[in-house]
């Protein structure tokens, strides 16, 4: 059982460390899915890793660009005269604004389901008050635990 524990907690610090050095790079981005446009390529919580853009962008490609200080992230459907048009897998009708190519920043890699909430959620300031009140709550019971010891050596 030990062995599984140390298994599991070694997998999660590499993953983590992993994410940590795309989530630092200049070459990836990496994002939390907020609506449901790209279902069911990608659906809300999903965690998404891009990657700059570079090259030509084909149509079926998913990219990302902000429109209005919004970051979309859809998919290139018509590419012409260095523009293009993008479209929400679920959406009925494509986007009726022509986006430059320059425009485009980011290239889909992969996803991981689900992970986008937590990192929405990390990015909030009730998360930074939680991990505070539990470094102060681990600081007291150390504080406490190690009192205790003391007090029971000397008797």
């Amino acid at each position: 059982m030990r062995v599984f524990l140390y298994l599991v907690i070694s997998i999660g610090i590499v993953f983590l460390v992993g994410l940590e050095f795309l989530w630092l790079s200049p070459n990836y981005n990496i994002g939390a899915v907020e609506s449901g446009s790209m279902a069911p390529a990608l659906n809300p919580g999903d965690l998404v890793i891009t990657t700059k853009a570079q090259g030509e962008i084909k149509p079926g490609t998913i990219i990302t660009y902000n429109q209005e200080n919004e970051v979309i992230i859809h998919r290139a459907v018509l590419i012409e005269n260095g523009q293009l048009r993008t479209k929400g897998d679920a959406n009925k009708k494509s986007g009726q604004r022509l986006i430059p190519v320059a425009e485009v920043k980011w290239t889909y890699l992969f996803k991981i389901p689900f992970l986008g909430r937590f990192v929405a959620f990390i990015e909030t300031h009730f998360y930074q008050i939680f991990i505070g009140i539990c470094f102060v709550a681990l600081v007291v019971i150390y504080k406490n635990k190690k009192g205790k010891l003391k007090k029971g050596g000397e008797e």
